[in-house]
């Protein structure tokens, strides 16, 4: 899944018309390579939901949800990297490639 600062960076309004995955797959196209586009969208036809749609095509951009709609892909989610615990001295870890 995305969140990564080696893939280019895809705001998005999942809940609008840029939530199309026909809309997704041609802005996601325009940011990576001829061939990577290519396998994307055959990987993406190949499989069986939505969700699944955008986990492939975050695979290949780093796709954030400017809506909130969808939590898997947050806007502003490389704001957080961990958070205190209130009642003691404790660190909870919120990697987003640890805690799919």
């Amino acid at each position: 899944m995305g969140f990564s600062d080696d893939l280019p960076l895809l705001s998005v309004d999942l809940s609008g018309e840029g939530g199309n995955v026909f809309a997704l797959l041609g802005l996601a196209g325009q940011l990576v390579s001829k061939e990577d586009r290519a396998e994307m969208s055959a990987r993406v036809f190949q499989g069986n939901s939505y969700v699944n749609s955008l986990d492939t095509i975050s695979d290949y951009v780093d796709l954030r949800d400017t809506s909130g709609t969808y939590i898997r892909f947050p806007e502003g989610w490389d704001l957080f990297t961990a958070v205190e615990d209130p009642f003691g001295d404790e660190e909870f870890d919120v990697d987003p490639d640890r805690h799919p």
